[in-house]
């Protein structure tokens, strides 16, 4: 099992860097994914089949930034098939037209159709996971838990939090639609973006759910999304990954730092971009 993930993370890679190299970006920055801890920990270690969404994502990305629909939609709904939410991708790597839809709902029905005789215990173990987890009750998101606790919002409950995440995701997503078929590194920055939000928003438990976020910060360091990243792999090996208080101040520590970091760049002069381009040459066509 560990070998096949780390065959997978072979073609991740080489998808990142040929992705790196479509951008005109260097293809140096692959190093940010590929050395990670996280991943050589959770996938190479662990053998985690997050591991085999990755290079599908990656390949959805590439064949975006190559004009590709069919391949798009074929290769996004391969990494839904391994891990549900890459979904939330698609309105940013929606291009005009019909073919990137049809591809991905092709594949994905081509997926499930092997499983048909099963009726509706297709969904698995999913309706006791989302008991298990917490799901239901709201205790496994952070934010609400800070909404009830921290701001003193008892009576707040776990629908309304979802109600205000599916506004946010669907914002994000609404104008990531309007702006489809932008330049590829734009599409890129809303992939990012909703992604991102949708980890935030849903603070999961165990650290291998944050490595679908690695390729993106590959090819946008954004140095925030980096420390929280990383952070999250070092705090997990902690006794702060305990479920209950101790989780919920890990959490409280690291989105309070993981937000100050970004109002600093937020705050953080850019550099000239005549300084930028002579530094970096292949920014010119960026």
């Amino acid at each position: 099992m560990k070998a096949g993930m780390v065959g997978l993370e072979a073609l991740t890679i080489w998808a990142l860097v040929r992705l790196l190299h479509v951008l005109g970006l260097h293809r140096e920055q692959v190093l940010i994914y590929a050395w990670h801890p996280l991943l050589l920990w959770e996938v190479a270690s662990s053998g985690h089949v997050d591991g085999a969404a990755l290079p599908f994502i990656v390949l959805a990305l590439l064949f975006y930034a190559r004009h590709k629909p069919t391949a798009t939609g074929m290769a996004l709904a391969a990494a839904t098939l391994v891990k549900l939410y890459p979904i939330v991708l698609f309105p940013a790597l929606y291009r005009r037209g019909w073919k990137m839809p049809v591809s991905l709902a092709v594949v994905v029905a081509a997926g499930y159709s092997c499983y048909l005789s099963v009726g509706r215990h297709v969904l698995g173990f999913l309706p006791d996971y989302a008991k298990e987890e917490g799901l239901e009750s709201g205790s496994r998101y952070f934010l609400l838990t800070l909404a009830r606790h921290g701001l003193h919002w008892e009576g707040l409950p776990t629908v309304a939090f979802y109600g205000f995440s599916a506004l946010l995701l669907a914002g994000l997503g609404l104008w990531a639609w309007l702006k489809s078929g932008t330049d590829a590194l734009t599409a890129i920055r809303f992939s990012f973006a909703i992604a991102a939000a949708l980890m935030l928003l849903f603070s999961s438990h165990y650290p291998w759910y944050y490595l679908w976020l690695l390729p993106f910060v590959s090819v946008i360091p954004y140095v925030p999304m980096v420390y929280f990243i990383t952070a999250c792999f070092y705090l997990y090996t902690t006794q702060l990954a305990n479920p209950g208080p101790a989780m919920y101040y890990m959490f409280e520590w690291l989105y309070a730092t993981t937000g100050l970091l970004a109002l600093w760049c937020m705050g953080a002069r850019p550099a000239p971009r005549k300084a930028f381009v002579t530094y970096y040459p292949s920014a010119r066509n960026s």
